[in-house]
């Protein structure tokens, strides 16, 4: 009741701001009959790239590796950008809510608590990488505030060149927010649902005649969430430097610190291999486990980059990048019961880990003319080392310590809710915490060199070579080497360009990756074992084109990747090979000048082949779906200037829970509609937004890659105001 009255006052005073603002405006002019024409209280953004008046359409892709800036059309990939003005309107509270939009992701929904949940894209764990601002990291998606991130470029499929050592699935790129050279004042607040209330102010501008920038971010969020029994508490700030030395040479430095509280986390579930049921989805706004599990995240990084321009044929990029985690953590994992029935058991596990990563980049770029063919030459490095430590409990040091197991849980009662667990007292000495161990050092660094030949207008040939290198090394209790995997591969990628007119490329591409080794997850039999690295091949083809304000992309490809899952006695292991192949169709953009498009589909065959035995030879793999659509649309009322109507739908395909295909997961479909009002108060911008997300309150399960499903969130009211000084 009280987040019902809260969420109807700020309702109320922004329908009354907004009415009194639009009775100034009348009184401002001659009162003439209702035929008049209607003053203008749009503020107008000049069609800023990516935002709403373009249909969300970014141009270039910046910082994509060692092919740095590139237009989104010229890429022989699959590539989604998107910026800060897609953030805000989708009212994104952390990168996992961007992702949901994009056409060919698919996996369990964001954490409110601003964790990245892993997710599918061409059948392929990806997105595990922290790359900001061109540098790599290993934080596993931890830390990226929303507020604080410009851009994002996503890439599906492999990813070799660009990175090296990467994830088959794809990979996300954040482009942090830059100093700005206008003076910038904007200030959002609002409840982001269930009377999670926040304040965003983000400030920049130039100094020393311009010599010096600079742009300051600051976020506070607290309270409850549309999950009984669930709150979450945010704080953000950073700050970021442009330092012009020259004309010709600038660096840029970026800080941030940020922690968040999550209290009363809802748990995953896991399918065991030998069962053949799930059951059906229950209330999703209830928490389903005890109030007392909960995750507390501390985060600081620090990044540096410098770009100069050494004359007409080189120039150079340099990037450092220091980034520290803090995670404790309280989580469940829940198993079904048995067949026809709601009762479920669960368990409790603890999880202290520290993640403390080092990324560095450089590159050497040279623009020059042979013989009439123009080249754009890359040659460089980029790595990254990354250590974690773990908690010891009674002497082991654990990736996750289990203190109680078997908890009776039912979805007809829920009492595990009630449960308490003492979650202080796990984390002292009598608890049987022991402090923290390091438990392994992953080293990865890459040399490459890439040619961009342009041989006239139409055709254009990318060409590289990557010789990456990594070394996993784990370690005992006692800090001895306990596991070491090294290897080096030198990997190639291939792409043929052809555009038949200006607006419109086609390609073919041929790209391979080396992936490093998994450490098994918490919830598998040989928990924290080092599996050693695999490689990957990828083909692709296809078009992209520009027609009628709407960019239309489609791409088939097939990709060739050892096969890693959980056999019938819970261990995670690497056999057979998995092979995917699909189609990749999606559009973005504003047609009709009124009307902005952003989705697309995908269809998706992924099958396991040369198993051990050929048991499961021809079996789809776990928690990949045979399709995927996604359609997010906008359009603007002609009756009422500024105020603007959206609606989305999302379909995600059945998949199976397990790598004998014994039981599978249903397919879903959400809906989420929303209204967006755009005026000028007293002479500034500003916006007024609503969103409902899972409007029908549907209950269902999503997937998370490797053997867990999740309860996805439910319906959730959003209600914010932004205003620009």
């Amino acid at each position: 009741m009280i987040n019902f009255k809260v969420k109807a006052t700020l309702a109320i005073f922004f329908t009354v701001v907004i009415f009194f603002n639009d009775i100034q405006l009348w009184a401002q002019s001659d009162g003439s009959s209702s035929t008049s024409t209607l003053p203008r209280v749009l503020v107008e953004d000049n069609k800023q790239d990516g935002s709403a008046e373009v249909g969300y359409v970014v141009k270039d892709a910046v910082n994509f590796g060692p092919w740095g800036d590139k237009p989104v059309l010229d890429l022989p990939y699959t590539v989604s950008v998107t910026n800060s003005h897609f953030f805000e309107n989708i009212q994104a509270r952390n990168p996992g809510d961007v992702l949901r939009k994009l056409p060919n992701m698919f996996g369990a929904p964001s954490t409110e608590a601003n964790f990245i949940n892993s997710v599918i894209t061409r059948g392929f764990r990806s997105l595990q990488k922290n790359i900001m601002n061109g540098i790599q990291t290993d934080n596993v998606g931890l830390g990226i505030f929303i507020e604080d991130v410009d851009s994002m470029e996503v890439m599906s499929g492999l990813n070799g060149f660009m990175y090296g050592l990467g994830n088959v699935g794809g990979i996300a790129v954040y482009n942090l927010k830059k100093p700005t050279y206008e003076q910038l004042a904007k200030i959002r607040f609002g409840d982001y649902g269930g009377g999670q209330f926040f304040g965003h102010l983000d400030v920049g501008g130039p100094l020393a005649d311009g010599k010096v920038a600079y742009r300051f971010n600051v976020l506070g969020q607290d309270g409850h969430t549309s999950i009984d029994r669930q709150t979450i508490s945010k704080q953000f700030s950073s700050a970021a430097m442009d330092f012009n030395i020259s004309e010709n040479i600038q660096l840029q430095v970026h800080g941030a610190i940020g922690r968040i509280d999550n209290d009363g986390r809802q748990g995953a579930f896991t399918v065991r291999a030998s069962e053949n049921y799930v059951h059906k989805a229950p209330d999703p706004s209830k928490l389903w486990v005890s109030d007392d599990t909960f995750t507390d995240l501390d985060w600081a990084s620090v990044d540096l980059n410098l770009n100069a321009k050494l004359n007409d044929v080189f120039s150079l990029r340099f990037g450092y990048a220091h980034r520290q985690s803090i995670r404790k953590s309280i989580i469940t994992v829940s198993y079904f019961d048995a067949i026809n029935t709601d009762a479920y058991n669960w368990e409790t596990r603890a999880l202290n880990w520290k993640d403390v990563s080092d990324g560095a980049m450089a590159y050497l770029d040279a623009k020059f003319d042979t013989m009439g063919i123009e080249h754009n030459l890359t040659v460089g490095f980029n790595g990254y080392r990354t250590t974690e430590y773990i908690g010891k409990w009674d002497g082991t040091k654990r990736t996750v310590y289990i203190f109680a197991q078997n908890l009776p849980g039912s979805f007809l009662v829920n009492s595990a809710v009630d449960y308490d667990l003492d979650r202080y007292q796990i984390f002292t000495p009598n608890g049987g915490y022991e402090g923290r161990a390091k438990d392994y050092t992953t080293y990865i660094y890459n040399f490459m060199i890439g040619d961009e030949i342009h041989f006239n207008d139409q055709w254009h040939l990318m060409a590289g070579l990557n010789y990456a290198n990594v070394k996993d090394t784990s370690f005992t209790n006692s800090g001895q080497r306990n596991q070491t995997y090294q290897s080096q591969k030198l990997t190639p990628t291939l792409s043929l360009i052809f555009k038949p007119i200006p607006n419109v490329t086609t390609y073919a591409s041929y790209i391979q990756s080396l992936e490093n080794g998994t450490i098994v997850g918490a919830t598998y039999a040989n928990a924290g074992e080092l599996l050693k690295p695999l490689t990957s091949d990828q083909y692709e083809i296809g078009v992209k084109a520009e027609v009628a304000g709407l960019l239309l992309s489609a791409a088939f490809f097939k990709i060739d990747k050892g096969l890693q899952f959980a056999d019938v006695n819970n261990y995670y292991k690497q056999d057979g090979r998995q092979r995917n192949k699909g189609v990749e169709l999606s559009v973005m953009g504003r047609l009709f000048d009124s009307l902005n498009l952003f989705g697309g589909i995908t269809f998706l065959d992924a099958k396991m082949v040369k198993t051990q035995g050929g048991n499961l030879d021809g079996n789809r793999p776990q928690y990949i779906p045979n399709v995927i659509a996604k359609l997010y649309a906008e359009y603007d009322l002609p009756f009422l200037q500024g105020l603007t109507v959206s609606a989305g739908f999302d379909h995600f395909g059945s998949v199976m829970a397990n790598a004998t295909n014994l039981v599978h997961v249903p397919s879903y479909t959400t809906v989420d509609v929303g209204l967006r009002y755009k005026t000028s108060l007293w002479d500034h911008e500003a916006i007024f937004r609503l969103d409902v997300n899972n409007v029908g309150d549907k209950a269902y399960w999503a997937a998370e890659p490797g053997a867990e499903i999740f309860l996805a969130p439910p319906r959730n009211v959003i209600l914010t105001g932004s205003f620009a000084f």
